[in-house]
């Protein structure tokens, strides 16, 4: 699990690597791992759409593959930052986590998951379109999951 900080002395996001696990095989600090050592998903999602990134590189623990994997990865992130961090069983109760419905979504569902990848890269600057995304798309935001 990747988490950022602010760090204010040096005035930038620090990216660390909780488990340390991703750094065990590599040589660096995990608890300020060098910028593209790490695939955020709001980058990664939008690599896979433009064709640029191989889904089957991205996968969990359970294992599973695939650009699932990351869209799963995408709504984490997003509700993290809407301050309601979800475990990893949870996804949007709308469907576009399970496995039926990201097989058969609709041009506009993938636009406007690519749409919330864009703001995802910003968070910062993007915070009030984001907020309002969590407002009124009820689709992202509630979620269905084994302990609900």
């Amino acid at each position: 699990m990747d988490n950022q900080y602010w760090n204010e002395q040096e005035n930038r996001w620090i990216t660390i690597d909780v488990d340390g696990s991703f750094s065990l095989n590599e040589n660096f600090d995990p608890y300020d791992m060098p910028e593209k050592k790490f695939d955020f998903p709001a980058d990664a999602w939008l690599g896979i759409r433009a064709g640029k990134l191989d889904p089957q590189h991205f996968y969990n623990a359970k294992p599973e593959r695939g650009a699932i994997v990351v869209l799963w990865s995408l709504f984490y992130d997003f509700h993290a930052l809407m301050n309601n961090e979800i475990i990893y069983t949870y996804g949007p109760a709308g469907g576009y986590g399970g496995y039926d419905k990201f097989n058969s979504l609709t041009k506009d569902e993938f636009e406007k998951i690519d749409n919330l990848a864009r703001l995802m890269q910003n968070p910062d600057e993007n915070f009030d379109e984001l907020v309002k995304i969590w407002e009124t798309e009820k689709d992202f935001r509630l979620l269905m999951g084994g302990l609900l």
